[in-house]
């Protein structure tokens, strides 16, 4: 059973019986999809009246009324995030907590942690991070979920305890899986962090030298995207160039060498880039590679209208689309000229992201990488929507 949030909106396919706990959640729902605030009340009362049913109750009858309350629980939170109301967001994730199995309580652990971050409690979602890393039963994840959030936040100084602390937890005596694994797989993943932290802090030579290392100890080659994305952004354009030329996504590179073209004054070979990654067949790997292969067809001009008619094809048929596909979307209006659908798509889709925790702006990375084909009127309208500033340390910016 998850206990994974369900998206604010949610609907189900059971039947409803007039005036049952079902009839309510699909009120409730139904409001949230039309972003009317009196979901919240609905979504409380469930959440209340169910917990209050002995446990047997509630998961009596294959867990009908259990999951019914982490249905409503999940979709409530979602919808208060996007609301941007995290204290009640937080106290939620108290109550359910009580509610559910131990084992199930650590997804919930981690979203609070998500939560605090995109209430911009810095401070505090760092020291859960911490502490979620420190207790008894803790996995290599929990450490790696705290050096991310320090640098998502541009605060090294946290990811290098976090660092730190893995380092130790990899090779304390009571590490779980030093008899599985070699000594080195546990050195190659501390490289790996090491790159990542060197690459947010501008040091990025000592960077390619941690990725150099860990190529060494790994069985396969490591993707070199974590390094060129990161010299993209910091300016270094040659450098970036050469470990472009060494990734085998061929997609992927030919969008970010036509990119990094671009940026370097060179507008033709960019053009020969990105005509090269839509030559590519996408069907092959159509998840991975969809942003740069739109984003390709964009910077051409989308001339044949198939990179916006490619994304709204794939809007019609799925019934509940992740956030990029919409944001992909307003990009494509964007470029048609089309500034109050492109805002409304990526609204709706920031709106998602959001309800997930991901965030109260899209990354920056998706400002970097599309910000060169919107028009100055376009740019101020929709930057509100984007982090448009790195948060890599001072002296990682260019």
């Amino acid at each position: 059973m998850s206990t994974q949030p369900s998206r604010a909106g949610q609907q189900t396919n059971r039947p409803v019986v007039k005036g049952s706990w079902e009839d309510l959640l699909a009120q409730a729902h139904q409001k949230a999809i039309n972003y009317n605030d009196e979901a919240i009340p609905l979504y409380q009362k469930l959440v209340d009246r169910l917990s209050r049913l002995p446990e047997s109750a509630r998961k009596a009858g294959n867990n009908r009324l259990q999951n019914l309350l982490l249905e409503a629980a999940g979709s409530l939170q979602s919808y208060l995030l996007v609301r941007d109301r995290y204290d009640e967001v937080l106290a939620l994730i108290q109550q359910i907590r009580q509610e559910i199995d131990p084992e199930d309580r650590v997804f919930w652990d981690h979203h609070e942690a998500d939560v605090l971050m995109q209430a911009g409690r810095f401070d505090q979602a760092l020291a859960r991070l911490e502490e979620l890393a420190r207790r008894e039963g803790a996995v290599e994840g929990d450490f790696i979920r705290w050096i991310f959030a320090g640098l998502e936040i541009g605060r090294p100084d946290a990811a290098r305890k976090g660092l730190e602390a893995l380092e130790q937890f990899l090779f304390s005596p009571e590490y779980a899986g030093a008899e599985e694994e070699e000594p080195h797989q546990r050195q190659l993943l501390l490289l790996q962090q090491k790159l990542l932290i060197a690459m947010e802090t501008g040091e990025w030579e000592q960077g390619i030298a941690y990725y150099e290392e860990a190529n060494r100890l790994s069985s396969t080659p490591l993707n070199p995207f974590i390094v060129y994305t990161r010299l993209v952004l910091q300016g270094h354009y040659e450098k970036a160039l050469s470990f472009i030329n060494r990734d085998p996504a061929a997609i992927r590179s030919h969008f970010w060498r036509g990119l990094t073209y671009r940026l370097m004054g060179r507008p033709r070979e960019a053009q020969e880039e990105w005509k090269q990654a839509v030559r590519q067949d996408l069907s092959q790997n159509q998840e991975r590679a969809l942003l740069e292969f739109t984003l390709s067809q964009y910077y051409l001009g989308d001339p044949e209208d198939l990179g916006l008619s490619s994304i709204l094809s794939i809007l019609r048929e799925k019934r509940d689309p992740h956030w990029i596909l919409l944001w992909l979307a307003g990009v494509g209006w964007a470029i048609r000229n089309n500034l109050e659908s492109a805002r409304t798509n990526m609204e709706v889709a920031l709106n998602r992201l959001k309800a997930q925790g991901e965030g109260r702006q899209f990354p920056y990375r998706l400002w970097f990488m599309s910000k060169e084909l919107y028009t100055p009127e376009q740019r101020e309208a929709l930057a509100p929507l984007h982090q448009t500033t790195p948060t890599l340390s001072p002296e990682a910016q260019p």
